[in-house]
């Protein structure tokens, strides 16, 4: 939707509704009801496709963070990789957790955007597997710096989009301190 109302359809209506009607017969030729990105011509995908962020935390929420939401959402946005859709929403995990002052039912809340408990009770378990994950790595390293553990975590950065480096650098850092003390 968003990415229609942006555009500026210089051919007036009858553009808009030529791609509307194009996208609805690629939509049903897959048994669908919902226009998705894919369906759209791509000149016009693209220029919806510059906050990837949203997107993917939208299509995400639309299908209730199922245990097929990952690839859905890939499938739906392009047929991009799974790795490029799950590695953005590790990263949006990362930033609302720093973002909200590390408190984690708060970042839970943000990404749900919901109150229903089953998808509160997904996103909270993947958080949870994220997190574990690095605390779990940390501890095998003992008691390092900052600077070893960025070289040491290379597999951590290497998928995560550049954008979210410096939330997983903060929950490091964080970790890191808390060993300390």
């Amino acid at each position: 939707m968003n990415v229609l109302q942006e555009n500026n359809w210089k051919g007036n209506v009858r553009e808009l509704e030529s791609n509307i009607k194009r996208a609805a017969i690629f939509a049903k030729s897959e048994s669908r009801n919902i226009i998705q990105l894919c369906d759209i011509p791509d000149n016009l995908a693209k220029s919806g496709r510059t906050d990837l962020r949203s997107l993917i935390l939208n299509s995400l929420r639309e299908k209730g963070f199922s245990h097929s939401a990952i690839s859905e959402t890939a499938k739906e946005l392009g047929n991009i990789s799974r790795t490029i859709v799950s590695e953005n929403y590790r990263g949006i995990f990362f930033e609302e957790f720093v973002k909200a002052n590390y408190n984690f039912d708060e970042a839970v809340a943000t990404i749900a955007e919901s109150e229903q408990k089953t998808i509160i009770e997904k996103i909270s378990k993947k958080g949870k597997t994220y997190l574990i994950n690095i605390e779990k790595d940390l501890g095998k390293l003992g008691s390092p710096s900052f600077d070893e553990v960025k070289r040491k975590f290379v597999s951590k950065y290497k998928n995560l989009p550049q954008k979210y480096h410096t939330y997983l650098d903060e929950i490091l850092k964080r970790n890191i301190n808390a060993r300390k003390t």
